[in-house]
């Protein structure tokens, strides 16, 4: 059967770096070479729409860009539509990568459907993991499980008619990295990609 159960939640303390006592930034970012830009975004929360686009400026003019979502679990959608949208209003001055894996979920979910629709970008790695959120509800089992499902009457579609729950998003190029690769600590798809 079901059960209603209230939670009150507090807000949770800001995450902060035990050095410098900041929030911690949910961007990795670094030049590759003269000509390769590298952004990794770790999820769609906190300020991660003022660090990225902070990165994206200071990484210069190089003519590629490779944008990793492959470890993004998601977040706020909202901030995945204002990185699209920074990246698409701007002139953009770089091909556009984007590295994805089943990982890849939620708001990341629509950060790479947008940039795929769009046409600003080549997808690279594993199909994403098919789920944007769809209004999810929580269940948890009497053995203590936890399972969410989607809620939604109607199937939610993209701009372009893409359904944004259970149909992963195929990338241009599908790139498998192998227990041997891993085990020799090689990235295969950024390999790949470069």
């Amino acid at each position: 059967g079901e059960r209603d159960v209230t939670i009150r939640f507090s807000p949770p303390p800001q995450q902060q770096s035990a050095q410098t006592n900041k929030p911690v930034s949910k961007i990795e970012s670094r030049l590759l070479s003269d000509s390769i830009a590298y952004i990794s975004i770790l999820g769609m929360t906190g300020t991660v729409v003022d660090d990225f686009i902070n990165a994206f400026n200071q990484l210069g003019s190089a003519p590629f860009l490779i944008i990793d979502v492959r470890r993004n679990q998601g977040g706020n959608s909202g901030n995945s539509e204002k990185i699209t949208e920074h990246l698409i209003k701007k002139d953009l001055r770089a091909c556009v990568f984007v590295l994805t894996s089943h990982y890849t979920f939620s708001a990341a979910v629509s950060f790479v459907l947008d940039l795929l629709e769009s046409g600003s970008a080549t997808l690279i790695g594993m199909p994403t993991g098919g789920d944007t959120g769809h209004q999810p509800k929580f269940y948890t089992s009497k053995l203590g499980y936890s399972y969410w499902f989607p809620t939604r009457k109607h199937v939610q579609v993209s701009e372009q008619g893409f359904p944004m729950e259970g149909q992963s998003i195929e990338p241009h190029y599908l790139v498998k990295r192998t227990v041997e690769d891993y085990l020799k600590g090689e990235d295969t798809v950024l390999n790949y990609t470069l």
